[in-house]
């Protein structure tokens, strides 16, 4: 199995299922009500719902950036508001999420050891640095999620 091919089971795992860590992120986000998705347990704090968002946006990032693009992105851009908080817009969000993150791992189960090597903007860190942090980064939230839920008795 190429390296490539072991960081997007990485992803995977953490994602969809079969992460070492505990549940990944969508056996977080399994049977959550909509009413617990938009809550906001913790004064100040980002709702499930947002943090679904934000994975959202950064996977489409890291999809642009190991596609060759170096779009910017502000602290806003990150956690995008949740404008409809209908059952079937979260449970778009849901499905969206699953289909964006299989993409990527498609991608960059693709990458040669070159690519992995090079960074994935100029100047920044590695295409390799980048997918090991968006595991570990989806990793985190997964545990925030399981958190609020339990805050919030779902």
């Amino acid at each position: 199995m190429s390296e490539a091919n072991r960081i997007a089971e990485q992803m995977r795992r953490v994602m969809i299922g079969g992460a070492w860590h505990g549940p990944s992120v969508l056996e977080a986000l399994d049977g959550l009500p909509v009413s617990a998705a938009v809550a906001h347990p913790i004064p100040e704090a980002h709702s499930i719902w947002e943090l679904v968002r934000h994975i959202d946006f950064t996977q489409r990032l890291l999809q642009r950036r190991v596609n060759g693009e170096n779009p910017s992105a502000t602290d806003a851009d990150f956690f995008p508001p949740v404008t409809d908080t209908s059952e079937s817009a979260w449970k778009a969000a849901v499905a969206g999420l699953r289909a964006q993150e299989e993409a990527l791992c498609a991608l960059v189960a693709k990458l040669s050891d070159d690519r992995l090597a090079e960074p994935i903007t100029p100047g920044g860190s590695t295409v390799y640095e980048t997918f090991h942090g968006h595991a570990q980064h989806n990793a985190f939230h997964a545990g925030q999620i399981r958190l609020l839920r339990k805050l919030l008795g779902v």
